[in-house]
Order: C-alpha cells, then sequence, then structure tokens
C-alpha cells in the first residue's frame, strides 16, 4: 500500500500531537511532510525533511501532500477546505468548519 504524504495545519496542542505520532511511526502508512502554523516559532523543532509553511494554502498547494490534518483555529479553516477541495488533497478537520450560518447557507438568513 501507498504511504500517505501528510501535512498538519495548525502546530497547537493538537497539531502538535499529531505531529509527534506520525514522527514516532506510531501511525501506520503515513509520513509528516509538511506543516504550517502563522508563529514560526512552533516550526522550528522539525528537520529539513519536514517543509514548513507560514500560510496553510502555501503547504495545500505545495504538491508535498496527499492529505492535510487542520487542527488550526476556526476562523482559518473555511478557506482552508476551500483550497484543499480546489486541489484534490484529501482533509480531515478537527475544528468546526463553518462558525455562521452565512458559511453553511452561501447567504444571509
Amino acid at each position: 500500500m501507498k504511504t500517505v504524504r501528510l501535512g498538519i495545519i495548525g502546530l497547537g496542542g493538537m497539531g502538535m500531537s499529531h505531529a509527534t505520532q506520525l514522527l514516532d511511526g506510531k501511525v501506520a502508512r503515513c509520513k509528516l511532510t509538511a506543516v504550517s502554523d502563522t508563529d514560526p516559532g512552533r516550526m522550528n523543532n522539525f528537520g529539513d525533511a519536514i517543509a514548513r509553511f507560514s500560510e496553510s494554502s502555501e503547504l495545500i498547494k505545495s504538491g508535498k501532500v496527499d492529505a492535510v490534518v487542520a487542527a488550526d483555529p476556526s476562523r482559518g479553516t473555511k478557506s482552508s477546505l476551500e483550497v484543499t477541495d480546489a486541489q484534490g488533497v484529501k482533509s480531515l478537520f478537527q475544528v468546526a468548519v463553518m462558525t455562521v450560518i452565512t458559511d453553511a447557507a452561501g447567504k444571509p438568513v
């Protein structure tokens, strides 16, 4: 089976937990290949083999991932979802994708 190249968006507590599990080899057939966070300091502990991006859209468009886990705050999630969909990148969002009803419906209520 193919190894999935995985990126993590958001390196707070949840994102770092995922990264640790991947780097420790605890997730079969998945390899951490890229990370993204708006705080550059959170990305300092990753070696040169892991690509680093300050913008989640850059990570998604990079061609370095087959899928992403988004553990970023809700305010950036909708735009990340739109980019993953457009790029054909699989995604798992662990936060609210839509935070107001107008996002879900596409029009004011």
